[in-house]
């Protein structure tokens, strides 16, 4: 009797896989961005965010179908309980915005269908993913794509400013200058896991070209001064989340130098500029009666919000106000609870919480520095509005899906096993 060791299978550290949850990425990812920005070219009469969200659709549909038919839907990791929770907040929406007001079916259902998407993104990776590395071929693929996109809204805007819009884009001008996102969600998330690597000690000069290029994105393309600024602010903020790790005396060194700098340039700079802001800014002005007005709409009904109102129907002026010049997006928490009221505003805390206690439990601090942007950047920029809503099954899956929810790679007790001949 002769006993032989079951050998297995290893897959050396230059391979290439590309798993299902890295082909679902890639199609996520074109579709967030608009197809890569073409999707005007490629669909002139449609409003870009239709055709985005009708793609989201489309990939996550089509992936869960080719699932279910090859070996069925079963989700291995637990955020179900967030997922479900507001799949519950929306369908109550949805019904009560049906019942409430007279707005077509049709309105009422595409506006529903932003908040419906994040639960579909978070079902489909949850049934994908299997082995814990394809987290971190999902955080590349995001920062790639990020990388591209920025690399792509540059070269658009230089054209633009050259009198040649080579992706027949829609924009506005800002100073002078023209001003439109592209894959706003993407260049989020690509620039949250390129910090979090660089301080936490992978320094690959990927990381370095993705903070600068989408920097400049954002400051330059995008043009949103409190997104800039929430941005930089994560570089100050990340190294001190990160202080228990082997870099740690680094990353406190570079958190004290950098909160330093941006202290300089507050007193120096911001508060100047503050002094005369609230009377001479027309942005700040309207934001700060963007507040009165929600918060004026939200006490009328506090419970459920507005609901899924469309802001080109017959209720135009609940939405965007009278003059049509008022945002939910541009007020964070306020608008938050202006859309979704109380049960909304729940919804939000159970998920910070549920999503930062196990990101903590597990010790996931790219869970962690998402969640923590989350909530500061939603001050004022809300990540339930309509155009931010994808950012929700990422971070679910940073916080949640590490360790003991998938398997991990390489030999397990069987393959320690042995196996007897004769």
């Amino acid at each position: 009797m002769v006993t032989q060791p079951r050998k297995s299978k290893r897959t050396t550290g230059h391979a290439i896989r590309l798993t299902s949850s890295g082909l679902y990425t890639i199609l996520l990812m074109t579709s967030l961005t608009g197809l890569w920005g073409l999707s005007n070219r490629l669909f002139p009469n449609l409003y870009i965010n239709d055709v985005v969200y009708a793609a989201v659709f489309v990939c996550s549909v089509a992936m869960l179908l080719l699932l279910f038919f090859s070996k069925g839907i079963r989700p291995k990791i637990r955020f179900a309980g967030c997922c479900m929770l507001l799949a519950i907040v929306v369908f109550v929406e949805l019904c009560y915005t049906l019942i409430s007001y007279d707005q077509s079916t049709f309105s009422t259902l595409k506006q529903a269908s932003y908040y419906i998407a994040p639960v579909l993104v978070c079902l489909t990776y949850s049934c994908l993913i299997e082995r814990e590395e394809e987290f971190e071929a999902i955080a590349k693929i995001v920062v790639v794509s990020a990388i591209a996109i920025s690399a792509i809204s540059l070269i658009a805007y230089y054209a633009i400013e050259n009198g040649n819009n080579i992706l027949g884009l829609s924009y506005t001008l800002r100073n002078g200058s023209p001003r439109f996102s592209i894959g706003g969600i993407v260049v989020t998330l690509g620039f949250l896991i390129s910090i979090y690597k660089v301080f936490s000690g992978e320094r690959k000069i990927v990381h370095f070209i993705a903070i600068c290029l989408i920097l400049a994105e954002v400051i330059v393309v995008t043009k949103t001064r409190t997104a800039a600024a929430y941005l930089i602010l994560m570089i100050a903020v990340t190294p001190l989340l990160l202080y228990r790790n082997r870099h740690a005396g680094m990353n406190l060194l570079f958190a004290i130098v950098a909160m330093c700098l941006l202290g300089v340039l507050i007193i120096n700079i911001g508060l100047p500029y503050l002094n005369n802001l609230t009377t001479s800014d027309a942005g700040v002005i309207n934001r700060l009666y963007e507040i009165e007005f929600y918060m004026s709409e939200f006490m009328q009904t506090p419970v459920l919000g507005m609901g899924f109102l469309s802001a080109s129907g017959p209720y135009a002026a609940l939405v965007s106000g009278t003059s049509g010049t008022y945002y939910q997006s541009d007020v964070g928490y306020v608008g938050i609870l202006n859309l979704f009221g109380l049960l909304g505003m729940a919804w939000v805390l159970y998920f910070y919480l549920k999503a930062g206690r196990n990101a903590l439990k597990k010790n996931n601090m790219l869970g962690i520095v998402m969640l923590v942007y989350l909530v500061i950047s939603s001050m004022n920029l809300s990540f339930l509005d309509y155009n931010k809503t994808i950012l929700i099954p990422f971070v679910l899956l940073f916080c949640f899906a590490f360790k003991d929810e998938v398997k991990r790679s390489g030999p397990s007790v069987e393959d320690n096993s042995t196996i007897t001949t004769a």
